[in-house]
């Protein structure tokens, strides 16, 4: 069984990830910092996973945020 949202760390992991995914600069520096970060955490293999999922979820939520925010932004460019 893989845990995820099982802690106040979870809602970190689903951030960074949203942050990842929108902010290109801080892209690569945040994705290789939690990479790393998670294989010197000492924790069983399954949080990790549910880690790495919640932090997915976020990146994922985060690019749908994007494209909805952009897509709202151009509408509305578009009627000026």
């Amino acid at each position: 069984m893989t845990y995820i949202f099982d802690d106040n760390r979870s809602i970190i992991h689903f951030c960074l990830g949203i942050i990842a995914s929108i902010i290109p600069i801080l892209n690569i520096i945040i994705v290789l910092s939690f990479i790393i970060y998670q294989l010197f955490e000492e924790e069983y293999a399954l949080y990790k996973l549910g880690d790495f999922i919640e932090f997915i979820m976020g990146f994922i939520a985060g690019i749908s945020l994007k494209q909805t925010l952009l897509a709202i932004l151009l509408k509305i460019g578009s009627f000026g």
